[in-house]
């Protein structure tokens, strides 16, 4: 063979192989890919049978997982929606005086931002609040779901302004709609003024108004749409029952600045009275001025083992919690490693309380559990993972606990990962 052709020839099969090796390469990148896909597949088909399904615990972490990952399609938003109507059904029936509350409950955060997700379809939304949502915690609910979405079709808007014109439409109900279209961006002079009219009106008869107008505002996350009138009347409506404003204007953040000097003065107000209120305007100054942070949040949780049971449920009701946003839970992932107890514990009930809204904390927390610090203390931490962390998460979990050398602690790590694999709730 000519030395010209055993060239070629040997340049052939070089880049054979390396054709070969490519292929290869891709083909196995192919696969990767398609098996990630499948995984996400596979949960995003859990979680929809976790909303159908009866366990409370596990519908309140699907929507709450599927929400927060942007995962809420047409079927899971269908799903939710579907499980949404039954247990309105089921409150109906039971026709008794806590009925308000689970209604309260029933339409959270989480679970009006699953309901708002992408998934969500204008015209069935539209449909629901004209034929299924026959009184008004019902129409509030999804009424907040489709603010929250922040985008309505002409049909939803025309519809939410007959609603207003319509003289039986409670005036509770009115003030809600006005909130919700203002955030759907129908900016006029006419519906500004008034809602800031509603915050004015504090009389003890015109209570439920104003406070509705900071639930609609909380439930549908205030932003740009909020005026500095809005904001102004909120800080003056500002007392320590009515959380829902302290809430508010701690989402606006910085734009609230002008709130800090009344929302301190009832912080020492609610701490003389050990009122849950201080979780609530605790957390607002937190978000509107963070370099008051620390000594802020030291100071709640000397104070949160002293509240009472129905305090923590106003808490609750009122989504106090939807405050921790992430640089927040970054900040109070880093107290769990406080040596005061007190700290220690308090700031993983916050994380626990936030939930999913808290993931940003993981990395911290993790930290914690692999140090050396007390045992009972790191199992603590170990187990508010299944509250905090995100599906994506468990992987991390899952090598903390591969290198965990205590038994305790790697047994709580152990329930939460079995927690977020499987979605059932674990007591350990």
């Amino acid at each position: 063979m000519h030395w010209k052709n055993v060239a070629v020839w040997w340049a052939s099969v070089v880049v054979g192989v390396w054709a070969y090796g490519v292929g290869l390469a891709h083909a196995r990148a192919g696969q990767g890919l398609s098996k990630g896909q499948s995984m996400a597949a596979e949960r995003h088909a859990q979680l929809v049978r976790a909303l159908s399904g009866d366990s409370v615990v596990a519908f309140n972490r699907a929507v709450a997982e599927l929400a927060a990952t942007g995962q809420m399609d047409d079927v899971a938003w269908r799903a939710t929606v579907n499980s949404v109507l039954k247990e309105i059904d089921a409150i109906r029936k039971k026709r008794d005086s806590t009925a308000s509350w689970r209604f309260m409950f029933l339409f959270s955060s989480s679970v009006v931002d699953g309901l708002g997700g992408g998934g969500m379809k204008a015209k069935e939304m539209l449909n629901i609040l004209r034929n299924k949502a026959s009184t008004p915690e019902v129409f509030a609910g999804f009424l907040a779901a489709l603010g929250r979405s922040g985008h309505g079709s002409k049909e939803a808007i025309a519809f939410l302004r007959q609603k207003l014109a319509d003289p039986k439409t409670p005036r509770v109900t009115r003030i809600r709609i006005r909130v919700v279209l203002a955030k759907l961006g129908l900016k006029t002079s006419e519906n500004d003024a008034a809602i800031v009219s509603a915050l004015k009106q504090r009389d003890d008869e015109d209570r439920e108004i104003f406070v509705n107008v900071a639930r609609m505002m909380v439930l549908v996350r205030p932003g740009e749409w909020v005026s500095e009138a809005m904001i102004k009347e909120m800080t003056e409506s500002l007392d320590e029952d009515n959380t829902s404003a302290a809430v508010a204007l701690g989402m606006l953040g910085t734009r609230a600045r002008g709130a800090l000097k009344k929302l301190k003065e009832l912080n020492e107000h609610a701490r003389d009275r050990r009122s849950g209120g201080q979780i609530a305007f605790t957390l607002a100054l937190a978000r509107i001025e963070p370099a008051c942070r620390d000594a802020e949040l030291r100071r709640l949780f000397k104070e949160i083992p002293g509240f009472f049971g129905h305090t923590i449920v106003v808490v609750y009701a009122e989504n106090t919690f939807v405050l921790v946003d992430a640089n927040l839970s970054k900040h109070i992932g880093e107290m769990v490693a406080d040596r005061d107890a007190r700290t220690h514990k308090e700031a993983l009930f916050v994380l626990s309380s936030a939930g999913l809204g808290a993931r940003a904390a993981v990395p911290a927390v993790l930290r914690f559990v692999g140090g050396d610090a007390d045992e009972q203390r790191r199992a603590d931490a170990a187990r508010i993972l299944k509250d905090i962390a995100d599906y994506a998460q468990i992987g991390q979990i899952q090598a903390a606990r591969r290198q965990q050398r205590s038994v305790p602690v790697r047994e709580q790590l152990a329930l939460s990962i079995t927690f977020l694999r499987d979605l059932k709730p674990v007591s350990k």
